[in-house]
């Protein structure tokens, strides 16, 4: 048997599952992870609650975090490093019970943190080097068996390997959907009154504002190109503060 990059861990929900009973009015979440442990890190309370309040909701993890650190020093171990793989999974399960959500491993291979000057290659197999298209279409997938009414996970403008985003631009932003082009509501006392606002925005948009309207030093990225949400907002007196 040939193994690939790409190893089948789990299962995600079956749609005719879903549609079974009339539970398409049920409310579904989905949570999108780079690594078992990321669920319990990131998110960890939401998920709770919403399961608690009888809503589906899907942990997606995309490795398996084989190549994860060790931090507890009782797990610092021989025989512990030799079944990282398993004990993730073993942990995995168990968060996903304490959380009361439902879990599917994408499968694929943790890229861990290669570290020095020069910085090593990745490894073979790993996520961070298998062609895009593959966690790309495997999470598609899953997300059309589930059809989330909400998904959480990392923003566009990522985080370090396993979390990095993916490119966009020409070739990337159409092939899969409308990507990051969704439409917001904003609730507040100040926005203009059956207006649409047109001004492109992302996640970051909300903290661009928080810096505007509270004079503060903006983060050393390229948000300041971003929209601020201020175009959608009648401001009292003048725009500059809304």
């Amino acid at each position: 048997m040939v193994e690939t990059s790409r190893q089948r861990a789990g299962t995600g929900p079956d749609r005719g599952e879903q549609v079974r009973g009339n539970r398409l009015s049920e409310l579904r979440l989905m949570a999108v992870h780079a690594h078992p442990d990321d669920e319990s890190s990131k998110g960890a309370a939401t998920m709770a609650r919403y399961a608690d309040e009888g809503a589906r909701v899907l942990v997606v993890t995309l490795t398996g975090g084989e190549r994860g650190d060790i931090l507890n020093p009782a797990m610092d171990l021989p025989e512990v490093h030799g079944r990282m793989a398993e004990i993730r999974r073993d942990e995995m399960a168990k968060a996903a019970e304490i959380l009361g959500v439902e879990h599917h491993w994408l499968g694929f291979v943790d890229s861990g943190l290669p570290e020095g000057d020069p910085q090593p290659p990745l490894p073979d197999g790993c996520l961070g080097v298998v062609p895009l298209e593959e966690p790309i279409e495997e999470l598609v997938r899953v997300i059309r068996k589930f059809r989330p009414h909400v998904m959480t996970t990392y923003d566009e403008n990522g985080g370090f390997w396993d979390h990095v985003a993916p490119p966009s631009g020409p070739g990337y932003g159409d092939r899969w959907g409308p990507g990051t082009r969704v439409p917001t509501i904003l609730i507040s006392p100040l926005v203009k009154k059956g207006y649409v606002d047109h001004t492109p925005y992302d996640t970051g948009s909300i903290l661009r504002l928080l810096e505007r309207r509270f004079a503060l030093t903006p983060l050393p990225d390229d948000r300041t190109r971003l929209g601020d949400l201020t175009g959608a907002l009648e401001a009292p007196g003048a725009g500059s503060q809304p």
